[in-house]
């Protein structure tokens, strides 16, 4: 009977931990596509039809820290606006998840606006 508990215990931590593992899932469309109106981070995916929307996960831990590091090195942007949403990122670290809204020339993370880097610029719309 203790080797069924133990054994028990030991499949729900481990796939506990595998909930803990860091993702990155990014919805976006073409960055370059043009609307008649501004979208909203919240409308996001609402908005476009679902042929428009890629799906791109990135499960790599290097790849997660990269664009975790990219993340702190940001730029605050003096104009504070949002976004005409072109992108939005789920991060989790294995602790939190933060929704990220993108477009073109702004991040908007945390209620925070920063200056997009060529550099995120790649990560997110390169496949």
């Amino acid at each position: 009977m203790k080797n069924l508990i133990i054994i028990f215990l030991t499949f729900i931590l481990g796939c506990r931990q595998n909930d803990n593992k860091p993702t990155l899932r990014i919805y976006s469309i073409d960055v370059d596509i043009e609307t008649i109106f501004r979208i909203e981070c919240n409308d996001f995916l609402n908005t476009f039809d679902s042929t428009e929307l890629k799906t791109k996960d990135l499960i790599e831990i290097s790849t997660i820290d990269d664009f975790q590091m990219k993340l702190k090195t940001l730029q605050l942007d003096s104009g504070k606006r949002d976004p005409d949403t072109r992108a939005i990122i789920i991060l989790n670290n294995g602790i939190t998840t933060d929704t990220l809204c993108a477009d073109r020339f702004t991040i908007k993370h945390r209620d925070k606006f920063y200056i997009m880097t060529e550099d995120l610029l790649k990560m997110i719309w390169t496949e």
